[in-house]
Order: C-alpha cells, then structure tokens, then sequence
C-alpha cells in the first residue's frame, strides 16, 4: 500500500475542504454586510421604542398595583436611596434632610472669636422628629398639635438667643406633610397663633446668590410647597441654611446681595439685613432694624389677643422693676461697703502715724 499517495491525497482533500469553506464564508459575509447596509434601521427604532414602552408600562402597572406606598418593597426602595444619599453627602460634607415627613429644626448661625477674626460663620442646625399620636396610647396628656410644638420649639430657641448674645436670630423649619414653615426666630418677635396652610400664588422664578469672593452667582431652590403665606424666607440664616445642604461650599458673609425675578419677571434686589414675608397674591421685602424684625406677621387686633398682651406687658413690668430695684439695693450696698472700707482705711493710717 502505497502511504504516501494516500498522505497527498488527504491533503489535497484538505485544501480543497478549506478552500471551500473560505469562499463559502466570504459568500456569507457579503450577503450579512448588504443586508446590514440595506437594513430600516428607522423602522427597528420605532419597534424598539414600541415594545420598551409597553415593558415600561407593564412594570409601573404592576409597581403601583402590588407595590403600594408605605409596602415593605417601597419603604426598602425610599430607604436604600436616602442612604446612598446620606454615603453621598458624608463624603462630600453637606447636609440633606431627614427621611421622615413630620420633623422640625432649628437652625441659627453665630460668630465665634475665631469666626469674628476671619470675617466667617458658623453654622448649628438641630433635627427633632414630630410627635405623632399613638392610637394604642389612651394618655391625653400628650399633645400631638403641631402648632403647640412649633411654640415649644419658638420659645427654647428664643430664650438661646437671650441667653447667648453671638446669636442675633435662628429659623424654624417645620416639615408637615409636603409643606414647609419657615420663621424668624429673634430676641423680640412672637410666634404664630395658626401655621401657615395656604399654598401663595407667588413663586420666584429664579433667586442668583452673589457674594465678592465667588466668581459666579449661585441658583438658591426653594421646594414648591415651601411657598406657604406668612412663611418667613431669605433672611441671613435661610441663604447659610440653603449653601450648607450644596455639595459645593462657597463663602458667605453679610456681603452678600440676592436678585430675585418673581412671576410677573420683575426683578429685585435684596441685601443682607432684608428677607421676604410671602403673602396670598404678593410678598413684602422686610428690613431689620436695631430692633431686630420688630413687624410680626401675625396680625394681633383681636380683643383676646389684646388681653392677653396687656397681661403679659404687665408681667414684663413687674419683672422689670424688681430687677430694677434689685440693682439699685446691690449698687447701695456697694457703695456702703467702699465708704466702710475707706474709713476704716483712714483709722488705720492714723493708728500707724
């Protein structure tokens, strides 16, 4: 048997194989690149839009038919982003908001020597979850009015700034639902007699934060529902309140100047020492003065009210004088003592002489 005939042959069959296959595929590739070059490419976009909507409607049919608010999967959804966020902001340094929906915090900025000697400012902000009623709970002695909290909440912050004098005011924010309250806080002012309810029909189309030292104006947000009449907004500790919940932080100082275009595109410009009292239709540019926010919102011409004032007017007085009269027997009594310390000086010196 002759091996090396049969060896050629199976080459050759090889070749012959390979070359057939080689043609056979370059055949094929040619056909693949003309259908590719002549495809509707157009009509397998529309396709793939048709079907992805269809898929997209099918899942939040099926989110909001199985997964309601307040299910397990949702609440696990809510908390998992607020998380990351939370990673975020950490990383980053800048403050973001609570998860809940029923919170109040006081915020106030305050100058330290150290602050006061490098033109800066601090800022303190403190969070408390609203108390909420316990159906299960039969005490009555628990009050769950989110107006008698605000109050408690207005006074604490109010006898700091007395007692602290770094503080010049603070500001209330209450989260009540999907409404936001804002109120100055300050040595003089009064708190609210109802919350503010009311969407205003006012809302500024665009606010530019600008300060000296920042090379670009800064957008400042409010949320929709922050837009409540008689809220309180802009004032130095808002503007502080607003950069320190960016992720990129830029300088502040009184220096600052805000330009407001509210929606009939009017244009204003409002300083450090003013801020804005929404009301139903319009909003009022307020000014501080020595005083420090003397004009309260709250209108208090009831004759209730007016009693109410008088007697704590007369309280403050009876106050007043016996700390008057205090002082003035704390002054006799010092002065008696030097004149008795200085005879007996003189008694002294005549004893030694």
């Amino acid at each position: 048997m002759d091996y090396e005939t049969i060896f050629y042959d199976m080459l050759a069959i090889i070749n012959i194989a390979f070359f057939a296959l080689v043609k056979k595929t370059h055949d094929i590739s040619l056909i693949i690149i003309e259908k590719v070059k002549n495809y509707d490419y157009h009509a397998l976009g529309l396709k793939i839009a048709f079907y992805a909507g269809h898929a997209k409607q099918f899942l939040v049919e099926t989110y909001e038919k199985n997964c309601k608010k307040g299910d397990p999967i949702d609440v696990a959804k809510e908390t998992a982003y607020y998380y990351l966020k939370y990673i975020h902001s950490a990383i980053l340094s800048y403050h973001i908001e609570p998860m809940d929906n029923e919170w109040i915090s006081t915020s106030c900025i305050y100058q330290t020597p150290f602050d006061k000697a490098t033109m800066t400012y601090t800022f303190n902000e403190n969070y408390e979850p609203m108390t909420k009623s316990d159906e299960n709970d039969t005490a009555e002695s628990v009050s769950v009015n989110p107006l008698d909290q605000f109050n408690i909440w207005f006074h604490a912050a109010q006898n700091v700034i007395k007692a602290n004098k770094n503080i010049e005011e603070c500001l209330l924010t209450m989260k009540s639902g999907d409404k936001y309250i804002y109120k100055i806080c300050n040595r003089e002012n009064k708190c609210y007699d109802e919350l503010p309810n009311e969407l205003s029909k006012i809302k500024f189309l665009n606010i530019e934060y600008n300060h000296p030292e920042n090379e670009k104006s800064i957008t400042i947000e409010i949320d929709r529902n922050g837009y409540v009449v008689g809220n309180e907004i802009l004032s130095n500790t808002f503007i502080k309140r607003a950069l320190e919940y960016m992720n990129d932080r830029k300088s502040f100082d009184m220096r600052y100047t805000l330009k407001i275009m509210d929606n009939n595109l009017d244009s204003v410009v409002i300083f450090s020492d003013e801020y804005i009292v929404l009301e139903k239709n319009s909003y009022k540019i307020m000014k501080k003065t020595g005083s420090q926010l003397s004009n309260d919102w709250v209108d208090l011409t009831t004759e209730t009210n007016e009693g109410g004032m008088v007697e704590v007017m007369n309280e403050v007085e009876k106050v007043v004088e016996k700390a008057l009269e205090e002082a003035v027997e704390k002054v006799e009594d010092i002065v008696v003592r030097n004149n008795d310390d200085h005879d007996e000086d003189e008694d002294n010196a005549t004893k030694e002489e």
